[in-house]
Parts: structure tokens; sequence; C-alpha cells
């Protein structure tokens, strides 16, 4: 490190012979070196401690401006990995200088000896002094490369809309093709500009800056005039981007799509709380205004809730009335008063009736009309289950008995031989005939009193059964309907 700075010492004093004899006044006063002090130069008779606190302060103030460039060189996202070492180096061997001048003022116990030593950081500040702009302009050069290779990819991107926006029918596709054109000359025209001045400044000696200090001048025309061909090139990018904002007029009203949740039933009817929400949408202009358009909560039954939305954009006013109907309620049902009990020669007839006051019954009450001795003999429950419209449902239930008489017994037995059509198609002298079979099943029938003895009962029963078998084998009776009547006189 010794060495290195020696040799900048010596060109140093190879190319300002005159420099070690001149005091610090005479430099800052120097059209070609002078860089003027923080503070006014101490007086020539001034203490050694002065003149030493004077030059010390002045190369602090230089070894601050080097941090403030090693943070720009650090914070440059532009730098090739090359170039921020080589900067990092330069501007190292910058400080070392410093603090090599700062060690020797520290030492220096001779008056004059250290007005030279501070002639040394005066020389040192002017070759700093050009290496600021030095660094800067690397910076600069390599950030030119970077915006102008940005840049290309943002045309790479924007070229498909550009084609889209032509799809569409915009008028602005021919000056956005002429934009992206500009741009795509500028950028690599930019990057071949700045070609080489990071290499070329980086490579640039202390002597060279003592030799001419207008060597920077043309680096930096060069990195000037390039940054101004990609601030051109970033306007065109934004002007191509305002110009694909265009969009074609819009001729149609918003969309309106209705959305309705909640427990749903049958035939559209829900069943409990809904929630009515909208999508609204427009894909030509922007929607500026709804009327409606909240979600709507509704819990009640109704027969139909009328609810609307509206919306407009550029291209119209548009609107969706969706109606809800709610029905959470069962239908009401119910059978009639009837007779608890029922002989096996009845009918049994059970009305029923049923309401449903919103959606309606989707069918009728079904009740029971039959014949007694289709049921069994004893207690009997029957039941009925209605349902509405919406898919609610309701059900009742009731009971009877049916009992078997002597009596109810032999006029089951009568109507089933009465009702045949062969027994119809008699003639009365016939049917008579056929009577008194009737009438025989029927004595037998109402022999079975309460006060039997159990064996006189079921000779009665025998005798009974005999006569229905006297009354089926000419088909008076069918073999179901004997079969019944038999079952039936069991339960005398």
């Amino acid at each position: 490190m010794r060495l290195r700075l020696l040799q900048l010492l010596g060109a140093i004093v190879t190319v300002l012979a005159t420099a070690v004899v001149l005091s610090p006044a005479a430099i800052a006063g120097n059209a070609t070196l002078g860089i003027p002090s923080a503070l006014p130069e101490p007086a020539a008779d001034a203490p050694l401690d002065e003149w030493r606190a004077w030059c010390r302060f002045e190369a602090d103030r230089r070894r601050g401006k080097v941090e403030s460039l090693f943070g720009e060189v650090s914070a440059s996202l532009s730098l090739s990995a090359a170039h921020r070492t080589a900067l990092n180096a330069m501007l190292t061997s910058t400080r070392d200088g410093i603090e090599a001048i700062d060690a020797a003022l520290s030492s220096e116990s001779d008056l004059e000896a250290l007005k030279r030593t501070c002639v040394r950081i005066e020389t040192e500040h002017l070759v700093f002094s050009l290496r600021t702009p030095q660094v800067q302009n690397v910076i600069g050069a390599d950030a030119v490369v970077t915006r102008s290779r940005s840049l290309e990819s943002e045309i790479d991107t924007l070229a498909p809309q550009i084609d889209g926006a032509e799809a569409l029918g915009s008028p602005h596709v021919v000056r956005m093709r002429e934009l992206s054109a500009e741009v795509l000359a500028l950028a690599p025209g930019a990057r071949n500009g700045v070609s080489g001045v990071s290499n070329a400044l980086i490579a640039l000696t202390p002597a060279d800056w003592l030799a001419n200090r207008e060597i920077l001048v043309p680096y930096q025309e060069r990195n000037r005039v390039a940054r101004a061909d990609l601030d051109k090139a970033k306007a065109d990018v934004e002007e191509i981007k305002r110009l694909l904002l265009w969009r074609p007029p819009d001729t149609t009203p918003p969309v309106i799509v209705p959305t309705v949740t909640g427990p749903l039933g049958l035939n559209e009817w829900h069943t409990g709380e809904t929630t009515v929400s909208w999508s609204v949408s427009d894909a030509q202009s922007a929607v500026t205004a709804t009327t409606g358009c909240d979600p709507v909560t509704g819990g009640g039954d109704t027969p139909g809730e009328a609810v609307t939305c509206s919306a407009t954009s550029e291209g119209g006013t548009s609107s969706v009335t969706v109606t809800v109907k709610r029905d959470g309620t069962a239908p009401t049902v119910a059978y009639a008063s009837h007779p608890a009990s029922y002989t096996v020669d009845k009918v049994v007839k059970l009305d029923c009736s049923a309401s449903d006051a919103t959606s309606g019954l989707a069918a009728p009450c079904q009740g029971v009309n039959a014949p007694a001795y289709e049921f069994a003999v004893g207690a009997n429950t029957v039941s009925t289950t209605v349902g509405d419209r919406a898919g609610n449902t309701a059900s009742a239930t009731t009971t009877f008995t049916v009992a078997v008489t002597p009596s109810s017994l032999c006029n089951l037995t009568r109507q089933f031989v009465e009702g045949t059509a062969r027994y119809r198609a008699l003639s009365k002298t016939a049917r008579r005939v056929v009577d008194k079979l009737a009438a025989t099943a029927c004595k037998h029938a109402d022999g079975c009193s309460a006060k039997l003895g159990a064996s006189q009962k079921r000779k009665l029963v025998a005798a009974y059964k005999t006569a229905v078998s006297a009354l089926r084998a000419p088909g008076w009776l069918t073999p179901a309907q004997a079969d019944l009547l038999t079952r039936l006189a069991d339960k005398l």
C-alpha cells in the first residue's frame, strides 16, 4: 500500500513540479488546481497545532466524501459486478491515500514540513474532486444500459396490447406503433452511445486527471445525450400506455345477474330465510350508478316479493327484477269427527280437510270411504299426509274400531248376495229361492247371541258356514266373499 502511495505522489510531483513550494492558498486560487477550502487558511505564522487542526479538518472533509461515494456505489442497482468491484477498489485507494497523509499530519513536528503535507492534501483533493464525477459517470453509464434494456422489455410487453387495441378499433394504433419504433431506436442507440464509457473511465489514473482536467467532458456528454434519449423513450412508453386506455364507445347497459340463496323447496318456492345479491358488470365502460343493488335478506312467508336492481353506465341503464316466493309453514290438516265404531256391514267414511295459506296445497287431502269389512276387526288407525307446493308437509291421524255382530254379519251376507250381477238378473220368483238360502245363513248368524254357551255358538257358526258354502257353490257368493264371511263368523 505504501508503495502505491509513493507511486501516486511521484506522479503528482512530476505533473505539478512546483506544487510543493506553493502554499495551500496558492493552490486554492489556481484556476486549474484550485479547490476552495471549507475553512479559512490559518495565518502563515500560526502555531503548528493550528495548521495541523486545519489540515486534518480538510482531510476529514475529503474522507467523508469518499464514504458518501462508497454509499452511491453500494446503492446502485445498475452496476455490473466487475464495475462495482473496480469502483470500490479505486475509492479504497483514494481513501488510503488520504489516510496516509492524515497519519503524516499526526507525526509531523516541523511547521514547514507540515505545510508541505497540507499541500499534498490539496493535490489529493484535486484528484479526488475529479474522481467524484468519474464514479458517478460510471454509475450513470451502467444505468443507461439497464434502463435501455428495461424500456425494450416494456415495448415487448406492450406490443400484444397494441395488437389488442387494433382489434378493438382504436384510432391511436398508428401513433402507438410510431412511438414503439422510436423507443426501439432510442434505447439501443443510448446503449451504444455509452458503450465503453464505464471501462474507459475506470481505466483513468490520477496522473491522467492531473494532466487534463477536461478528460471527463466527452464521457459526460455521451452520458448526457444517452440519458436525454432514454428520457424521450420513457416519455414515448408513457404515451403508449395512455393511448392504450382508449376503449370503444359503450352501446350496451350493464349486465345484472341476480343470485338468490337460501333453502329451496319445490316449484321455485323457498322454505326459509333468503338473500338476494347482485352481480353488476359492464365490459365496455365503468358502472357509474346503482340503485337497489345491495343484498336484501328476508325470512317471512310471502307469495311473491319483488326485488329490483338498476345500474347505469355509458351504455345506458338496465334493471332486473327478481320475485322471491317464500313459504316455510306447513299446511294444516285434520280429520272430521266420525263414529268411534263401525260394524262390518257399514261404510267407514272419514272426511279430512287441509289448507295452506301461502303456496297452496300440492294435492287435496285424501279421506277414507270404504266398506268396514275391508278393515281389521278391532282397533284401526289411519293417517294422511298432505304437502304444499313449496314442499312442506303435515300429517293427521285418527282411530276407529270395526265390530262383527250377528245382525251385521247377516246384513253383509245379504249385501254380497244381492249385489252380484247374476242375482240382479233373476226374476222376482227366482230371487225368492236365493233369498231363502240367504235367510238360512242369517238365521244361524242371528242365533249367535251372547247368552249362548261356547259349544252352542260353535254349532251355529258351523251351520252359518255351511249356508255360506251353499250360496258359494251356485255362484251367489264369490270365493273371496265366502272366505271373508267365514272368517268374520269366527269373530262372533
